[in-house]
């Protein structure tokens, strides 16, 4: 069995440093009151398989922030990403989606082409309307019209 200093003569580290990875527990602490209380091949393998584990990007040390990613997580987060980027690219080649500004651009129109028959239907009919004696025929009118400007509206082409 070995003391702290010998455990880090062993690897060539500093006694802080074997302290510290005592505290983060990449080295499992020795029992209370036994001084020299650990094995140097059990704490040559353990500080081995930490350093396997940092360069691999799952360790996290001392010094080390626990905001900063891991090279695993950032891996797979690139992977989705790009995963992510290559089904919207086989949705466009598919005409399963359309690029924004061309929706927009869809929409604007039937918007104007809707607001141009409505703001046109009292001028169109009014003439029409004051003739009428009857209210159920006046609501035909406005209903017949209200249904071509409706009409017009979906044949608004949206699909780019």
């Amino acid at each position: 069995m070995a003391t702290i200093a010998a455990c880090a003569k062993h690897v060539g580290l500093t006694e802080r440093r074997v302290y510290e990875l005592i505290e983060v527990g990449v080295v499992e602490r020795a029992p209370k009151g036994k001084r020299g209380g650990y094995d140097l091949d059990e704490f040559r393998l353990a500080y081995i398989q930490h350093l396997r584990d940092q360069a691999a990007g799952r360790g996290e040390g001392p010094g080390e922030d626990p905001n900063i990613p891991k090279l695993e997580t950032e891996r797979a987060l690139r992977q989705k990403t790009l995963r992510e980027r290559d089904e919207i690219r086989t949705a466009q080649l598919k005409g399963e989606v359309l690029p924004a500004d061309e929706v927009a651009d869809a929409i604007s129109q039937a918007i104007t082409v809707m607001k141009q028959r409505l703001l046109g239907i009292p001028a169109k009919l009014a003439k029409r309307l004051a003739a009428q004696k009857q209210p159920a025929k006046c609501e035909q009118l406005m209903r017949d019209d209200i249904a071509k400007a409706l009409g017009e509206l979906s044949r608004v082409n949206v699909k780019g």
